[in-house]
């Protein structure tokens, strides 16, 4: 037999239900919400004057009447400004806060400029700052009483269960406390939630959510921000393993390769296709030092000089590694598609050609998965972040 839900469940499962509702349809009516909840009309009226209350819902003006006449009806929305999420990116050139409502619409985006480059600065102070500015956005918005959750992402490998960073070598960081510094920035009194994720799945998890991979239940993203990340998506869930790295390649070993990475290992992936590695190259080959540009990424600057011979066959010879890595996991996972993202959307064509070319060649039955930069550009993994920081805003009915 089947279990009976208490009273109190049932109440909870129901109102779950109205919230849901009121999120989707935007501003509604009372009988329009029983008809598409299944529920009695006066339960609804019960669970909408309820969250009223709570301040959860409000009116939101009279639905013109219909002319077979009959009286005016009152029309509710879900009160999704009454509260904030945030999303906070550390990357290798650029820190970054989203601030979004309780339906995941995006305030203000903005960017944040410490002393220097993220690369390099000590954790406390660069979290320090991104609280610091988003109290601030907070402060012109009703306060830090208003913010639900925060989403961290943190190009680097992320342990999700304890919100720590436990290698970023582009960022100099190596077991840091990701979650634990924002809590402690924003102060214990606020016990606001904090998940902290590594760039790759975060962008994944917005790319699979609203991006180039909606409705695709396999899927492989590959990530560079001056390093080399990916992520994977089977059967509708982010694979994460048992440390939260699961489908990391960027630290994988190329047969043959001898540079010393990041990481402190030899021969990486990373050190034969990240930006960074092909502009060494580059300069190896034509004997001429490339130009930087603070907070743009190495790959967007060559995509300026893809019509350099020496330009183009280095940044294809990176892309048939790359894609050769890829191989690897798309032979495991077997996906439909594979999205790039980060500064690879910004790369030059030759290494896109470069991966489909490896991703062609090492196809088995069926041919290989279809390549497509991320349709979210640069802010894949701060909005996958905010989406994260909104599931557990979520959580509770009354948010």
């Amino acid at each position: 037999m089947g279990r009976i839900q208490g009273s109190g469940s049932l109440r909870e499962a129901n109102t779950r239900l109205v919230v849901e509702q009121l999120r989707h349809s935007g501003p509604t009516t009372r009988p329009a919400l029983a008809r598409s909840t299944g529920l009695a009309k006066q339960t609804v009226s019960t669970i909408v004057a309820r969250l009223m209350t709570d301040g959860i819902a409000r009116e939101a003006g009279i639905q013109p009447a219909e002319r077979s006449g009959g009286r005016p009806a009152v029309l509710v929305e879900y009160a999704a400004d009454r509260a904030y999420v945030a999303g906070l990116e550390i990357g290798v050139g650029r820190t970054r806060i989203m601030l979004a409502d309780l339906l995941g619409n995006a305030v203000v985006v903005q960017e944040v400029h410490p002393e220097g480059r993220s690369a390099r600065r000590p954790a406390e102070k660069l979290v320090a700052g991104l609280v610091g500015e988003l109290e601030r956005l907070l402060a012109e918005r009703g306060g830090l009483e208003r913010l639900h959750a925060v989403g961290v992402s943190v190009t680097g490998l992320v342990h999700p269960a304890s919100g720590s960073c436990v290698l970023a070598p582009n960022l100099g960081w190596r077991d840091v406390p990701v979650a634990g510094l924002v809590s402690a920035a924003i102060g214990s009194d606020a016990q606001v939630p904090v998940i902290v994720r590594g760039a790759a799945q975060a962008s994944l998890i917005a790319e699979h959510r609203e991006g180039a991979a909606v409705g695709e239940p396999d899927v492989v993203l590959v990530f560079e921000d001056e390093g080399v990340g990916a992520a994977v998506v089977e059967a509708d869930h982010l694979v994460e393993g048992v440390d939260g790295t699961a489908g990391e390649l960027g630290h994988c070993a190329w047969p043959g390769a001898e540079r010393r990475c990041g990481c402190g290992r030899r021969g990486c992936v990373e050190t034969l296709t990240s930006g960074p590695a092909v502009r060494r190259e580059i300069e190896a080959r034509t004997g001429r030092r490339l130009p930087r540009r603070p907070g743009t990424p190495t790959y967007a600057l060559l995509a300026e000089q893809a019509d350099e011979p020496a330009v183009a066959e280095a940044v294809r010879d990176a892309g048939r590694v790359l894609g050769t890595a890829v191989s690897w996991v798309t032979a495991i996972t077997a996906p439909r598609l594979v999205v790039l993202s980060g500064s690879l959307i910004a790369a030059p064509d030759q290494l896109r050609a470069g991966i489909v070319a490896s991703l062609r060649q090492r196809a088995l039955h069926g041919g290989p998965a279809r390549v497509v930069p991320g349709a979210l550009g640069a802010d894949a993994a701060l909005r996958g972040v905010v989406l994260l920081a909104l599931d557990r805003a979520r959580e509770s009915t009354a948010r």
